[in-house]
């Protein structure tokens, strides 16, 4: 993906020794410049009000202890953490990335479908590893996803609310567009596929720049029409990919993405909102084959 690195590289090698990356809320991101090295360093906000300083600590240090578990090209690296002494400040120290992919997209809208689904496979691959090491993230969003610096590398971020899901999961949490209907209508619910839902809107944006609805709930009027259509949204993407009768999501997927887990596709039947995705982007020159 060297065309990638030329459409978005610019801003950032033109940074000074350290630099916003972004803020969210659980902390600010800043890219710091030493000579020839780079890094990024997370400061965590404050601690609540109804938080003892172990409390905070515990909480904001487990996305740090849950990071450097982990090893996998589309996850990003945790070097080290610093907690201040009075034990109200904590820091943590990352490998370099590149502002989130959704500030990359606004700024280059040039990017083929191949080259969009490319960046999607990547996506999923790190979700896979997290499924099997037994982890949901439940918080992707364009926002959480940043470029190496060669920017050919997709970068998994923010583990702030990623949990073990090997039984059921419990807790409102993530981004209203990114977030699964059940997450929202049930006390508890499957991690991994909070994650898959997460993963087909992610795909939707891509193609469309646009979401379907604010949130999947039923009060919202967008997704209530998507409910009476039962799941057809062919009339909003069905001109991008073409329409292919002859392959199902299930196939579509596989193909595309060899090595994931067949087992992601019992998410999605032929009507469910990331199937009929699938099922429109199926053409050979997507699919890159």
């Amino acid at each position: 993906m060297v065309f990638l690195a030329r459409l978005f590289k610019g801003r950032q090698d033109k940074e000074g020794a350290s630099s916003a990356l972004g803020e969210g809320i659980s902390g600010k991101v800043q890219l710091y410049k030493n000579g020839s090295k780079c890094y990024v360093i997370k400061t965590y906000h404050s601690k609540e009000q109804y938080e003892s300083r172990a409390e905070y600590k515990a909480r904001v240090l487990h996305e740090y202890h849950l990071l450097a578990s982990l090893e996998h090209v589309n996850i990003i690296k945790a070097f080290s953490s610093e907690v201040s002494v009075d034990g109200l400040t904590v820091k943590m120290c990352m490998e370099v990335g590149s502002v989130d992919l959704k500030t990359l997209l606004q700024r280059n809208r040039g990017l083929s479908s191949g080259a969009l689904f490319g960046l999607w496979k990547q996506v999923c691959l790190g979700v896979q590893y997290l499924h099997g090491r037994g982890i949901c993230h439940r918080d992707l969003k364009l926002d959480n996803l940043v470029m190496d610096q060669g920017f050919s590398t997709v970068k998994i971020i923010d583990f702030v609310t990623a949990t073990e899901c090997s039984g059921p999961v419990v807790g409102v949490v993530g981004s209203a567009r990114y977030m699964a209907p059940e997450m929202a209508s049930k006390i508890s619910y499957e991690g991994p596929k909070v994650d898959i839902w997460s993963l087909g809107v992610i795909l939707y944006y891509f193609i469309t720049r646009k979401f379907l609805w604010r949130q999947a709930v039923h009060s919202d009027a967008m997704f209530g029409e998507y409910i009476k259509r039962e799941g057809d949204v062919s009339g909003e993407i069905g001109e991008i990919g073409g329409v292919n009768g002859q392959i199902t999501p299930e196939q579509a997927f596989l193909d595309f993405c060899p090595g994931l887990p067949s087992s992601w596709c019992a998410c999605w039947s032929p009507n469910s909102f990331f199937g009929m995705i699938l099922g429109r982007f199926t053409e050979i020159d997507i699919l890159g084959r």
